[in-house]
């Protein structure tokens, strides 16, 4: 059954954007569009049905060109429907209303159609384990989903307000098994007005993936909270004056004294004790979420300072400030209970000293109660420990303890001073198990078992390497001494089966003895004057509340006794100590260069964040881009470590590195914006160097769920959303560097690859090698079909080689299937240059589907494409684990590799999803390559196309993927500008790049004169460009089926008829060949490729026509009965081989040279057969 919905609509089909508009943009239609509204013409271009056979049951997959799938676990057993993504821009995140004003669509009857699959890890890679549809869903009877249009979440980026509309041409009632298929969709977006000003218009990086970019670049609209400076004129603390860092790791009081400043290099003579400020953050981890506030610089705590009024720092002059370790515990209002934590970023909080400033330093109040109040006898404490020794999963940022086996146990020992033994304590703990069957822990206090508890059985459906349950239970063993014994004993059926400790706490009422001459308590949560009697330290006691960090105040007793007025539910915390019980820093550090960051204020393009280990590097990189010739951006080299020092306190916290870039934004200038960001240095999931080194220079972020394998990321593009949303706001690469040397190596390549590459046609050739799927599962032509999308959004300019492992022959070997034939091809064609490699299908850090037809061991040894560096994208899994400390992921082997390999690669940090997968593959190809005004084919940087792409589709799966590479770079693709003017008279496109509306036929051994010429890039001839020419013909290109997959075929360039060499003068060529008698003799309807490269010692430039068709024989054509002239000569090379005569003397080993010519051409096209080049030598 045929419906059509369409309402009257009347409209001029308008182009995409003229500048850099996209390849394929078919199947969308722009009808309408202004800076109130736009309407969408969609029209799928839907494949054929494909049968999936699973366990029994067939189901059919719909599917369409250009989609987006929602296959992933969180939706496994949902019907599996695709739908549109168009991405657009907005002047309002709120009050935008769609409307649909026309739907085509027919009715197909009895479809079961595919589920999302169920999938599982198998040898490091995302396998289909099950197709189940969900019960709930299939059994509904309505259409899913509910509506044929939708918009998605709208985030800003940089100066506009980006969002997603959806549209489902496909829909499912699973009740009656009937699809609905739309043919046609017409939607209408109305956009919301926004009064705001729009401060600056830095958008570039942002076209060509935008439908209504040019209507948006004129909108108004608000601007998110910002970073502020905090002062114009003196921006840090840390701007002037001079510094020490104070490590510290523990709680409590310390003191400075008159030998501690001197031992540290301080002169007391003329330090002024009033001019002493000590600042600090707190310690603890910044808030993710990127609009909660934060301190805006350091902040200023307040210090006591004995002996500061005569204003000289005499013997017994002191300075006592409370400090903070990165990790402890705190009072939970809403649990009325003690918890901990920890910094998953540092081990050490840091202090910064200052005493020659013009201000006087911020000074502790004095708190004085007098009268009777409540004494309570005991307060809450906490013992803990979280014993991170082990990454389960190499990922995240969950530690656990050693492992555990079946039938063994760990014991951890919690000392608990100033325990009453009488008061029942809460013990609480998170204890992890990986078994297939179960498993349990017994857990003891010394010879009390407080408890059996059972661990849950990981999933064979699903992606956790362990589960883990939270126990809390209250037990009043008795102890020996003030001391917790707990022990942990694991066991399982399964003699494989692991278990861990991931934390352990005990809380308990302690009382106010001290320890050490040192105490911390907290107030009992209630609202009353409370009285502390404390118990007995040597010598005079100081009393601090410590409540707020940078606000702490001095307790002074009165009658002896400290007393304060307490609120219940906000529970005050103090310190106390006398003599020995101060503590002092554990290491102090002058800074040498003070640095001010958030003072920064000028035009910057390039921004390189790195590790000191790397500045020489990072300083190279930096010339390089600042010269015209490679880009010309305004650059600056950025220390990680003085960003931790401005925006986290000097904690290695990696969320300061998305707050700097956030303020850089912001403040830096009004107009001009940071675009580019290079991360330079090895990042490592071991934030703290547990493994025992350290390995996270510049580091990632890391996030997910703790155990689950798929559900994890690491993703640098956290630093680069400074918005709400998932938009990144700068287009950003990693040089991933694990030493020095490799930092130089990398930096070398990308330089070289800017200058010394060679100029051929190595750069307008691409390869795509796609999976064949698992014998398990029927994947069909999956794979293939992502990767002739993928090549299908590449223009035709480029010669397409394609290495579809279904058509290899399968090798059964002692270490499994094998593809020996597709193995070889892939080096082959990598080692002789190509511009683009795109692989798609199974694969993990080591290699390329299950048959290794591409392998970090052996592959990437035999690569010889020197200064031929292909870029690399690797739908695939996790080929770019870039953090594990402990292997290099391939993505980087390729690029170490000094004379081969690849120059940038994107691919995956972690296990991803195939459909997704193939979205983002031809989403970013389709942002790179794209025509400009004159219809010449233009690229953009591999960087900015993945930029653009997540800008409105950044699930994630996206989140991933990221340039592994320099993000400035751009690709070797030839530059200059040639046009294909006339063949034979014959005119073949306009100036102005439009198409000649028929082809020109070329028939065979008809004499065939191509002209052409430079221009300029504002189309003018360049009548002073004089360098080589080689001219290129393919014959028709060629549909080849693959007979497994059924009627799925793709197409491949016709064999090479014709490749020459000329040369250009005053910006003009002209070359003549013979057509081959051995064509295709196609008809009329098909194409063949003529391509003319260009070069000289400054660059290349490259011109291509499709407008011709090769068919037909040149009746007139003068029968050549004469073959071509040889000349055979020995010698070193070829220019010493010209005077060889019959007889001379060579040496051991000569080379043979060979001169052909004939006037008609010498035919070595592959549309026949025995067009060889063929020699036989007698001895």
């Amino acid at each position: 059954m045929k419906t059509n919905l369409a309402l009257l609509l009347t409209a001029v089909v308008l182009a995409l954007n003229p500048v850099f508009s996209g390849v394929r943009a078919h199947d969308v239609s722009i009808l309408h569009s202004t800076g109130q509204s736009i309407q969408i013409e969609f029209r799928p271009s839907y494949y054929a049905p494909q049968p999936v056979a699973f366990n029994g049951k067939t189901f059919v997959q719909y599917n369409f060109e250009g989609s987006s799938q929602i296959s992933s676990m969180r939706q496994a057993g949902e019907p599996d429907l695709a739908y549109k993504l168009l991405p657009l821009a907005f002047q309002s995140k709120q009050g935008n209303a769609i409307q649909i004003l026309a739907a085509d669509y027919e009715d197909i009857p009895n479809v079961e159609l595919k589920p999302v699959p169920v999938l599982a890890v198998k040898d490091e890679m995302l396998v289909v384990q099950d197709l189940a549809p969900n019960a709930e869903r299939y059994s509904q009877n309505r259409f899913l989903p509910g509506t044929v249009a939708e918009l998605g979440a709208i985030n800003e980026s940089r100066s506009m307000l980006l969002g997603g509309l959806h549209v489902y041409p496909l829909q499912y009632n699973p009740a009656t098994k009937t699809l609905r298929k739309y043919t046609r969709i017409v939607v209408e977006v109305v956009f919301a007005a926004s009064s705001a000003q729009r401060v600056e218009n830095d958008d570039h990086e942002l076209n060509g993936g935008i439908l209504n970019f040019d209507q948006a670049t004129s909108w108004k609209f608000g601007k998110a909270q910002s970073l502020n400076r905090t002062n114009a004129n003196n921006p840090s603390v840390l701007a002037s004056g001079t510094w020490y860092r104070l490590t510290v790791t523990d709680d409590g009081m310390y003191l400075l004294d008159a030998n501690w400043f001197t031992s540290n290099g301080i002169s007391l003579t003329g330090l002024n004790p009033r001019k002493i400020r000590i600042f600090n953050n707190g310690g603890r981890e910044l808030p993710e979420y990127v609009l909660t506030p934060r301190p805006a610089d350091l902040v200023e705590n307040a210090i006591y300072v004995a002996g500061e009024s005569d204003g000289q720092f005499n013997a017994g002059d002191y300075v006592a400030f409370y400090g903070k370790g990165v990790q402890g515990a705190y009072y939970d209002q809403i649990g009325r209970t003690m918890r901990h934590y920890i910094n998953h970023y540092g081990s050490a909080n840091y202090y910064w000293l200052t005493y020659d400033g013009a201000a006087d330093g911020k000074r502790m109040d004095s708190v004085v109660v007098t009268g009777a109040g409540y004494v309570p006898a005991s307060f809450l404490d906490i013992a803990w420990v979280e014993p991170d020794q082990v990454n389960l999963i190499k990922s995240g940022k969950n530690w656990l303890s050693s492992p555990i086996s079946p039938g063994a146990s760990q014991t951890r020992t919690l000392a608990l001073p100033g325990l009453i033994q009488e008061v029942p304590r809460t013990y609480r703990y998170t204890l992890a198990g990986a078994s297939y069957q179960g498993s349990s822990f017994r857990v003891w206090e010394g010879t009390t078992l407080l408890e059996t508890l059972p661990i849950y059985p990981i999933s064979t459906f699903g992606y956790a390497y362990a589960t883990d349950r939270t126990s809390e239970f209250v037990s009043a063993a008795p102890l020996s001494g003030s001391t917790s014994q707990m022990r942990f004993e694991f066991s399982s059926s399964e003699a494989s089966a692991t278990g861990w400790l991931d934390w352990a706490e005990v809380i308990y009422r302690r009382s106010f003895d001290p320890v050490n001459n040192a105490l911390r308590f907290r107030a009992p949560d209630t609202s009353a004057t409370v009285e502390y009697h404390l118990g007995q330290f040597t010598g005079t006691v100081g009393v601090y509340n410590v409540t707020d960090y940078a606000n702490v105040k001095r307790v002074i007793s009165s009658g002896g006794f400290y007393r304060a007025v307490e609120t219940a539910g906000q529970t005050s915390e103090y310190a106390a100590a006398a003599g020995s019980g101060y503590r002092q820093p554990s290491a102090v550090t002058k800074v040498e260069t003070p640095v001010s960051l958030r003072g920064i204020a000028g035009q910057y393009d390039y921004i390189i964040i790195t590790s000191s280990e790397f500045t020489s590097a990072a300083n190279r990189l930096k010339d390089h881009r600042q010269n015209p010739a490679y880009g010309g951006f305004r650059t600056i080299i950025v220390d990680v470590n003085r960003i931790y020092n401005e925006f986290s306190g000097g904690v290695p916290d990696v969320t300061a590195i998305r707050d700097f870039l956030k303020y850089a934004y912001e403040n830096w200038d009004v107009q001009v914006k940071p675009k580019f960001v290079c991360f330079l240095g090895q990042a490592s999931y071991d934030y703290r160097g547990i493994m025992g080194k350290k390995s996270s220079y510049v580091p990632t972020w890391q996030g997910g769920t703790e155990y689950d394998d798929v559900a994890n990321t690491a993703t640098d593009d956290f630093f680069t959303r400074i918005g709400v949303g998932f938009n990144p706001w700068f287009v950003g690469g990693r040089l991933n560097a694990r030493s020095t040397t490799e930092a130089d190596q990398l930096v070398s390549k990308v330089i070289a690859y800017d200058t010394r590459s060679v100029h051929d046609q190595w750069k307008m050739r691409a390869l795509y090698i796609a999976d064949d799927g698992l014998a398990e599962y029927p994947e069909g032509e999956e794979h293939t079909r992502g990767a002739e999308n993928v090549a299908n959004r590449t223009p035709d300019i480029f010669e397409k080689k394609k290495i579809y492992t279904e058509e290899y022959a399968t090798v059964i070997t002692t270490q499994g299937r094998r593809k020996p034939g597709a193995y070889q091809d892939i080096i082959d064609v990598m080692s002789n240059g190509v511009l683009l490699v795109n692989f798609t299908g199974h694969g993990n850090p080591t290699l390329w589907t299950h048959e290794s037809i591409f392998t970090t061991a052996s592959s990437i040894p035999s690569l010889t494409n020197n200064n031929k560096f292909f870029v690399l994208f690797a739908a695939t899994c996790n080929f770019s684990q870039f953090d594990d400390l402990g292997r290099a992921s391939g993505s980087e082997l390729l690029m170490n590799r000094t004379d081969a390999g690849a120059i940038g690669v994107v691919s995956a940090s972690r296990k991803v999803y195939s459909a997704q997968n193939q979205q983002l593959n031809s989403g970013v190809y389709e942002q790179m390559f794209g025509r400009d005004i004159y219809g010449r084919y233009v690229t953009e940087r591999v960087g900015t196309a993945l930029y653009r792409y997540k800008q409105y589709s950044n699930d994630d799966n996206d989140e991933k993927y990221f340039w592994l590479g320099d993000p400035a770079m751009k690709l070797q693709y030839p530059q200059g500008f040639v046009t294909i003017d006339s063949i034979n008279g014959q005119p073949v496109d306009s100036v102005n790049g439009q198409v000649r509306a028929t082809a020109i036929q070329l028939k065979s051994l008809a004499r065939v004169t191509v002209k052409g010429s430079v221009r300029t890039d504002s189309n003018t001839i360049s009548s002073g460009y004089s360098g080589a020419l080689t001219l290129s013909i393919n014959d028709a290109t060629r549909r080849i089926i693959i007979p497994s997959f059924g009627t799925f075929s793709y197409l491949t360039p016709g064999s090479l008829i014709y490749r020459g060499e000329n040369s250009v003068a005053q910006g003009r060529f002209s070359a003549t060949f013979v057509v081959p008698k051995d064509i295709s003799y196609s008809d009329s309807t098909t194409r063949g490729r003529l391509v003319a490269y260009v070069k000289d010692n400054a660059g290349d430039g490259a011109g291509y026509t499709p407008n011709i068709w090769i068919g037909g024989t040149d009746t007139s054509a003068t029968v050549d009965t004469v073959g071509p002239s040889m000349r055979i000569m020995l010698g070193n090379n070829y220019e010493g081989s010209q005077g060889f005569m019959p007889g001379d003397v060579v040496n051991e080993s000569p080379t043979l040279y060979v001169d052909l010519v004939d006037s008609s051409g010498i035919n070595t096209s592959t549309s026949g057969v025995g067009h060889r080049i063929e020699a036989w030598i007698n001895n």
